[in-house]
């Protein structure tokens, strides 16, 4: 199934709901949008976000981004999930 581009989904939108009063522009949250969806799509297996987690933090504090996991977290949550969503649906 193709997946829509990174840029058609309305990560900006979730950044102006759940970010858009901080400290942070949008330009440091996009490594991380990017980052859930690229995990989304390119899964191998069912798991939920609970039981990956881990897994995906201990990736992005390997990969050296910027912005601790604490602070982009929910950013690569909601990208995964919107993903995720998408495959379900398909």
């Amino acid at each position: 199934m193709p997946f829509p581009p990174f840029d058609t989904l309305e990560f900006r939108v979730h950044y102006r709901e759940q970010y858009g009063d901080g400290e942070y522009d949008y330009s440091f949250y996009e490594p991380a949008y990017r980052y859930g969806y690229d995990l989304a799509v390119n899964r191998d297996d069912n798991k939920d976000w609970t039981s990956f987690e881990d897994e995906a933090r201990l990736e992005w504090e390997r990969r050296d981004e910027e912005g601790a996991w604490e602070d982009v977290k929910d950013a690569v949550r909601h990208a995964w999930k919107t993903v995720t969503g998408l495959l379900h649906r398909a």
